[in-house]
């Protein structure tokens, strides 16, 4: 998976949950959770 920004995900080996706030490199061990959208409004 490549994670974009917003998406939160989980990586599998440390039980880590995290939220992207730029782009990242190619991981196959996150997991994708769902994305977060602008809750401005």
């Amino acid at each position: 998976m490549v994670p974009k920004a917003g998406e939160p995900t989980h990586y599998a080996p440390w039980g880590n949950l995290a939220i992207f706030i730029k782009p990242r490199a190619h991981s196959r061990s996150l997991l994708p959770l769902g994305k977060v959208d602008d809750g401005g409004g």
